[in-house]
Formats: structure tokens, sequence, C-alpha cells
């Protein structure tokens, strides 16, 4: 199969198409299931998986490979050592959370849930979508950004984000199972008077939590053991919007590199992982 190359053109088209399909398909797939839901798969780890989960994957899976020949798919529901093994001898590879928080999506109430898309060209991103539909962060979101251009769009529209740095700055230890911080969170939390620890586990979306540093310049978040389709798609709407995503030893997470990555039991976990503002980078890795 022949690998395309990537022009404005190009990249553009396919953002807009990937904004269509989750305005519409998916969309029609999240409320359909949100009035009636239906859990197809507990998981060993206490996550789950409905009916969104599978057939916005099975929608991606095979749309996204059609929008740009030679890529594959990498995504939670169909992960598995022998896709580990060969994805990364690609050039473009897509990073897909079909709904990342399920157990906030299973919960009427809870809108802390998304989708996200990413595109990685030789492991550094070049497109990237995530998709808020409730009001979870004060209004819906459709947040994207691509190589060709220096903002954030939401929506598909220019998106200029409020950014107050006003010092007030709050950070929370996002983990999954724990219920004590690492030595590197405690090192960070000791850093700021507002912080608090959150747990995926408990219905929390890594995944939106990242993208809220993209809104809100104030926050800091950090993560330890998250899969690649937890964080890597708000960490380019991170980095495009003026913040930073590094691990402890200040290193940027992009490009990715493979040999960072962990393979356990159908989870590809990436190092702590730490998202803020620029600014506060150098002060945080200092005192870690």
């Amino acid at each position: 199969m022949s690998i395309e190359s990537l022009s404005k053109d190009k990249l553009d088209f396919i953002e807009k198409e990937i904004i269509d399909i989750l305005q519409g398909e998916v969309k029609e797939i999240i409320d359909k299931t949100r009035q009636n839901m239906v859990v197809v798969e507990e998981k060993s780890d206490g996550d789950s998986a409905t009916i969104a989960d599978i057939k916005i994957g099975e929608i991606f899976e095979e749309k996204l490979p059609k929008l740009l020949s030679g890529s594959v798919v990498i995504q939670e529901e169909s992960f598995n050592e022998e896709i580990f093994k060969t994805a990364f001898n690609n050039r473009y590879i897509w990073i897909l959370d079909p709904i990342d928080g399920t157990k906030a999506f299973r919960d009427t109430l809870n809108f802390e849930w998304c989708v996200g898309v990413c595109l990685l060209d030789n492991l550094s991103p070049v497109l990237s979508l995530v998709y808020i539909p409730e009001k979870w962060l004060g209004s819906p979101y459709l947040l994207s950004a691509n190589m060709f251009r220096e903002k954030v769009f939401n929506f598909g529209k220019p998106f200029n984000f409020k950014v107050e740095n006003k010092g007030d700055y709050k950070y929370v230890s996002h983990i999954h199972k724990d219920f004590e911080r690492n030595e590197f969170e405690t090192k960070i939390a000791n850093m700021f008077k507002n912080n608090e620890i959150i747990r995926a586990h408990a219905g929390h979306s890594t995944l939106a939590q990242f993208c809220e540093v993209a809104v809100n310049r104030n926050k800091i978040f950090s993560r330890r053991s998250a899969n690649i389709w937890d964080i890597v798609q708000s960490s380019y709407l991170i980095e495009k919007s003026g913040g930073a995503v590094y691990y402890e030893n200040g290193e940027s997470i992009f490009p990715l590199k493979k040999e960072l990555l962990t393979y356990e039991n159908k989870h590809l976990l990436m190092p702590f992982t730490i998202a803020s503002a620029k600014e506060l980078k150098d002060m945080i890795i200092n005192k870690i």
C-alpha cells in the first residue's frame, strides 16, 4: 500500500471529515447509548465497555485508514500484543479512545468523558481532536489542532482561549487505583496550596482532565501509568494552545519514544506525565 504525503489541504480535509463523523454518527450513538445504557464488557481492571465504546471504535477503525492510506489504528477496545508489535512499523498511526471515562459516561449525571482521536506521523502528532459533547467545562467542546496552523479550533472554527495567569494555580494528581501520591506527585503538590487527588478508576477521564489544561492555564495535571490513548490527544492540544506536556526529567513527550511505552495486558502505558503552562515547567522540574 502506498504512503500518502500530508499537505495542508489533505490534513484540513481529514480534520473536517472527522469533525463531521463526531458530530454525526458518533453523536447519534452517544445520544442513544446515554438514553439506554448497555454494558457489553466488564474489564478485569474495574473498567467497562459500553455499546458506544464498541460502535464508535468500529466506525473509526473502518474510516480512518480510508482517510489516509497506509495508516493504522491503535484503540483501546481492540488493542492487543500483536498490534503492539506491528503498529509502530508504520509511519502514520491513529491513536483513538472511543469513550474515555466510561464510568462517567455510564452515569448520566456525570459529564466528564470524551472522545479522542490523534494522528501521529513518525510518532509526532500532526492532527488531534477531543470531543466533549456535554457541559463538563461549562459548554460542549470539539477541540482540534493540526500541524499547519497555530490556533486550536473549536467545532472547526478558530478558538480564543481564556488564559488567566494570576498565580491561583490548582494541581491535580490524577491516579488510577492508588490512594497515596507518589514521590513526584507529593513534591508538586507541596508547591501549590490548592491541590487534590482524583482517581480515574472512580470515574474521572484523564483525557478530559488533561484537555482542561488547554482551556484553563491555571490547572496543572499529572498522571502515572496512563494508557497512550488517555493522554496524547489532549497533549497536542495543550502544546498548540501554549502549554507543555513532559516527563519528570523535563523532556517533552513528543515525539513519542516506543522504548518508553510499556505493554501490559492489552494496555500501552506511558511514564509519569505532567501537563502545565509553559511558564511553570522549569519550576516544577527543578523541584522534583
